[in-house]
């Protein structure tokens, strides 16, 4: 049986591949409450969603009338719809 120490749990986390920078943008636009657009991963482009949450490795969006939780190693960009600004300048 093999012990894993909290050294070696915050080794793990800090090696995690996933980028600060997506789940930061994607937090700022979920405070808007605006629709926005997805690029995931092959190109698949998600017009009108809204993002309800983000959580480490994930995010839970809104469309269609359903929720759809998606991993965030799938999502490549994410835009505010055009016509839309993000904070209040």
């Amino acid at each position: 049986m093999t012990v894993f120490s909290r050294l070696d749990f915050r080794r793990a986390l800090a090696s995690d591949p996933v980028d600060t920078a997506l789940p930061t943008r994607l937090h700022q636009l979920r405070t808007t409450g605006h629709p926005v657009t997805l690029t995931a991963r092959g190109g698949h482009t998600l017009t009108g969603v809204r993002i309800d949450a983000v959580r480490r490795h994930h995010a839970v969006l809104a469309a269609g009338g359903g929720t759809v939780l998606m991993p965030l190693a799938f999502i490549e960009t994410a835009t505010p719809q055009p016509g839309r600004r993000l904070g209040w300048w």
